[in-house]
């Protein structure tokens, strides 16, 4: 049945248009905490993989947790 729910699925945005947004928010949270050292909290499952894929892109040092919701 999830199959066949994928299969007849639309596509909303592709891999490349993602990874443009996912850099967009990296700049704006670059460019909002430099200097600072932030606290970044990720809710667990819904955000795991977002946030994993954002961590990566910010060039400085952070303090990382997550919680469940």
């Amino acid at each position: 049945e999830l199959a066949q729910v994928l299969a007849e699925a639309d596509c909303l945005a592709d891999q490349a248009a993602v990874e443009q947004a996912i850099d967009r928010v990296a700049a704006a949270v670059s460019r909002d905490l430099a200097g600072s050292l932030p606290v970044v909290l990720c809710v667990v499952k819904g955000g795991i993989v977002f946030g994993g894929q954002l961590l990566t892109k910010l060039p400085f040092p952070l303090d990382f947790d997550y919680v469940h919701a």
